[in-house]
C-alpha cells in the first residue's frame, strides 16, 4: 500500500499572536465535552487536501510556489460555532480580498494538478475547540491584528496526541503586473 500524508495549507500565527489567541481560549466558558485546541496547533486553514500520496507532495509544493498573492492583514474578532463540525472558533472581521484570492488560487491550481478537494465554501476562522454541541461563550476582547506575510503546508498526524508539522512555507509578495 502506498504511503499517504495528511496535508493542508494554512496561515500559521507567530508565537505572540498564538499566545493572545490561547489566552482568549483559556478564559472562555466552554461547554461540557469541549476539547480545546493546543496553542501550538492554532492556525487558519486555507485548503484541506486530506490524504495525499507521498509521491504527490512535490506537486503540492509546486502549486504553492506558483502562486503570487500580496501580503495582507487579518482582524480576528468574535466567536462562533459550526454545529455540524462541532467546533468553536474565532472569526475574521472584514476578511480582505487577498485572503480569498489565496484560497481560490490554491484550490484552482490544486484541481488543475488533479487533486480532488472537498467543499466549496471558505469561512475563514481559527478553531479553538472541538466536540462542541453548543456554542461557546468567549469573553469580550479587542480585535487581534494579524499581519500575514506567508502561508504554510502542514502535515497532520492522527493519534492519541495529534501532531502538526509545517513542511513548507511560502512568502507573500506584492503582485507585479
Amino acid at each position: 500500500m502506498a504511503e499517504h500524508r495528511r496535508l493542508f495549507f494554512a496561515l500559521w500565527p507567530d508565537e505572540a499572536l498564538r499566545q493572545q489567541i490561547a489566552a482568549i481560549s483559556a478564559t472562555a466558558d466552554w461547554p461540557r465535552g469541549a476539547r480545546r485546541v493546543p496553542a501550538a496547533h492554532l492556525h487558519l486553514t486555507l485548503v484541506f487536501l486530506g490524504d495525499v500520496p507521498a509521491e504527490r507532495v512535490d506537486a503540492v509544493r509546486s502549486v504553492a510556489a506558483s502562486l503570487r498573492v500580496a501580503p495582507f492583514e487579518l482582524s480576528l474578532a468574535g466567536c462562533g460555532h459550526f454545529p455540524r463540525a462541532e467546533v468553536g472558533w474565532l472569526g475574521c472581521v472584514d476578511a480582505p480580498p487577498a485572503l480569498f484570492a489565496l484560497n481560490t488560487g490554491l484550490r484552482q491550481r490544486l484541481r488543475t494538478q488533479g487533486f480532488a478537494l472537498r467543499g466549496e465554501s471558505f469561512r475563514p476562522h481559527v478553531t479553538l475547540a472541538r466536540g462542541l454541541r453548543e456554542p461557546p461563550v468567549l469573553p469580550d476582547y479587542p480585535p487581534l491584528h494579524w499581519p500575514v506575510s506567508e502561508y504554510v503546508l502542514v502535515e497532520s498526524r492522527r493519534g492519541r496526541a495529534p501532531a502538526y508539522t509545517v513542511i513548507g512555507a511560502w512568502s507573500l509578495a506584492p503582485v507585479s503586473d
